[in-house]
């Protein structure tokens, strides 16, 4: 009997993803696709919120932070998003993360940690992709194993449908002659014609639509429930994978990094001075505020991003890790220091660009990017010196500046911004 519970329980919650896969499908369908991501945010939440209570299911301690990723993300979505594409890749991106961390499926103790991509791959294609015939097989079968149908829900429910296909061929039959007989029930029938012919249809395209999103988001959150198909990665299995990737020899590593770190000398030891004049609100003679806040910003964020792979894949390929190699800790910390110093300069002329021309939406954005790059290299030097937890720190960083972006009226604020030091 209890077994049959559960059974019915995944079953209802079954029956509720249809109806959230068909909303998400809707969404873009409905003309409502603004206004209802708030609608749909709540909703999902809630729906998973209450699949995990029923389960007796009790959501990791961090995926509370993740909700209120989500919640900041999707209920302001409609009323002042700056990015809006951007707004929304990151909510689908959260959703996803959220609900593999409140079922207790990350990697390191249902921690953010530094195996972050791996929970992503996880959480997007893994568990969902092998649980997608979970829902099909639940709804119709109410069990785990496919072929096991001795339910209630299961005989009741194939004899109803057949039922529905068989009459409709003969109501195409007797709804003409019944309303050739009565002018009322002529009316009544012209209405429901009118109505399928113009809601009907579009409503069974969305369920079509609405079958293969649905089965994705039921084998996500059923296969984090339930522990299955959720231990494809493990700590032991990736720490063992890094390891064989450590074959570039560290001679080769040291070479490339010491070529980078000579090659950023040379370029701010031949710009010093015009390089770092923003630092003192000057100008170049020659330049407009325009042409020397816009000549080479965009440049540097570039070079940080690539000086960020670099470290990465040194780090991560070299025959040696950091802590048995000094040279390569002590390239890593200059590396870091010398892309700190270009983040800075960029900051300074797109400070002192805005001082002269007062702040829009995009260079907020770029301004946000820029400290949480700031941020991420000066973990990486602390790190070599102190065990910290460089990714969990960097990603979190990230989602909260995301939050801020999501959740404060930037637009609102940008005018305020600009009325008062711009008037």
């Amino acid at each position: 009997m209890m077994e049959e519970n559960k059974k019915d329980l995944d079953r209802l919650f079954a029956l509720i993803y249809t109806v959230l896969g068909y909303g998400f499908v809707y969404l873009f369908t409905g003309g409502t696709f603004a206004p209802g991501i708030a609608a749909f945010t709540v909703c999902y939440i809630l729906t998973i919120l209450a699949y995990l209570f029923i389960k007796k299911v009790k959501p990791a301690p961090e995926s509370w932070f993740w909700m209120i990723v989500i919640l900041s993300s999707g209920m302001f979505y409609n009323r002042w998003s700056i990015f809006p594409l951007l707004q929304f890749i990151g909510l689908i991106v959260a959703a996803a993360y959220w609900t593999l961390t409140a079922t207790g499926n990350l990697i390191e103790e249902g921690r953010t940690s530094s195996f972050v991509f791996y929970d992503g791959l996880n959480a997007f294609i893994i568990v969902p992709f092998r649980n997608f015939f979970c829902h099909f097989n639940i709804l119709i079968h109410g069990s785990r194993d496919f072929g096991h149908s001795e339910n209630k829900f299961g005989r009741g429910v194939w004899p109803v449908v057949l039922g529905i296909i068989i009459s409709i061929p003969v109501l195409v039959v007797i709804l003409p002659l019944l309303s050739s007989a009565d002018s009322q029930f002529e009316g009544i029938t012209e209405y429901l014609y009118s109505f399928i012919g113009n809601h009907v249809g579009d409503f069974f395209m969305r369920l079509l639509l609405s079958l293969p999103v649905t089965a994705y988001l039921f084998g996500l959150v059923y296969g984090g429930i339930h522990h299955k198909n959720t231990d494809h990665f493990s700590e032991d299995t990736i720490r063992g994978s890094a390891a064989h990737l450590r074959t570039l020899p560290d001679t080769a590593v040291h070479t490339v990094n010491t070529i980078m770190a000579l090659v950023y000398l040379l370029f701010i030891a031949i710009q010093g001075r015009y390089l770092f004049s923003a630092f003192a609100g000057i100008r170049p003679e020659g330049f407009t505020f325009s042409e020397y806040a816009r000549r080479g910003f965009f440049e540097l964020c570039v070079i940080a991003v690539i000086n960020l792979v670099i470290l990465i894949v040194s780090n991560s390929f070299s025959k040696n890790p950091f802590q048995e190699n000094v040279w390569l800790k002590r390239e890593t910390v200059l590396l870091s220091a010398l892309t700190i110093l270009l983040l800075a300069t960029a900051m300074s002329k797109l400070l002192l660009y805005i001082s002269a021309y007062g702040l829009t939406e995009l260079r907020v954005l770029s301004l946000t990017f820029l400290i949480w790059m700031f941020l991420v290299f000066l973990l990486i030097i602390i790190s070599r010196y102190k065990n910290i937890p460089l990714v969990r720190i960097s990603v979190i960083a990230g989602a909260v500046l995301f939050c801020l972006l999501c959740a404060i009226p930037i637009s609102k604020c940008i005018k305020q911004y600009n009325l008062i030091f711009h008037y």
